[in-house]
């Protein structure tokens, strides 16, 4: 059976590579073999060399998903997947892998006190948070809430087909907002109705989704970080400039 897990991954893997890194891939086949291993191997020892330098998380996750393997894809004895089993077992281990990147952003934006209230992107659910679908007016609505708690905000502002983001930092006491297309470049200024009057002009020239009422929506998630400014963003991204109000 992992003769014919690297024999499916094979055959798919132009597929596979037209869509995530090399290194990603990598990572994938790495996880196949591992969860597969640790689900149906005899030997103890094998399976503690699987956890291995692995964080307490990504343990704990790897036996959830194999006992899962076992359960939902083995064969009538549970030694081995069967073969009406192979597409489950294949996405439990996407399952898990997702799980695993969604751990990984979490943690890396922690260091900087970064908390997003939804990652709708990464569990690919759109009715597991359908509050972040919304329309220009709930996002104005939003965005003048956080600035009445006098609250930074960072998030992705996403039409049918194009993804863009928006920061609003309070800094010596005074608004910047910043708007950022990647197909046209970064807009900044304290000018609240200028920062609306863009976004919504972008709006006008996208496809977007649209709710029961045929009014258009966008899918925004917002992190909940105190004071963006306070950490050292600034140092890891280089913004380009476009143009200022």
């Amino acid at each position: 059976m992992l003769d014919s897990i690297s024999e499916i991954f094979l055959k798919n893997s132009a597929l596979l590579l037209d869509n995530i890194k090399e290194d990603d891939a990598i990572n994938l086949k790495k996880a196949l073999h591992q969860l597969y291993s640790y689900a149906y191997s005899t030997s103890a020892n094998a399976r503690e060399d699987i956890l291995k330098g692995k964080s307490h998380f990504e343990c704990h996750l790897i036996k959830l998903t194999a006992r899962e393997i076992k359960r939902k894809c083995s064969n009538f004895a549970k030694t081995d997947l069967s073969l009406k089993g192979m597409k489950p077992f294949f996405e439990l281990v996407k399952n898990h892998q997702k799980k695993i990147i969604k751990y990984q952003i979490i943690q890396k934006n922690s260091q900087y006190n970064i908390k997003y209230d939804t990652y709708t992107i990464i569990d690919n659910d759109i009715k597991l948070n359908p509050q972040n679908y919304i329309t220009f007016e709930q996002f104005k609505q939003r965005i003048n809430n956080r600035l009445q708690q006098q609250k930074d905000t960072i998030c992705d502002f996403i039409t049918k087909n194009h993804a863009m983001g928006i920061t609003i930092k309070h800094i010596n006491d005074k608004v910047i907002f910043k708007f950022f297309d990647p197909n046209k470049g970064l807009y900044i200024t304290k000018n609240k109705k200028k920062f609306f009057n863009l976004i919504e002009k972008t709006m006008s020239q996208q496809a977007c989704l649209v709710n029961a009422q045929h009014e258009k929506i966008i899918e925004v998630n917002t992190s909940y970080a105190d004071k963006l400014h306070q950490y050292p963003l600034s140092n890891k991204i280089k913004e380009p400039k476009f143009y200022k109000s």
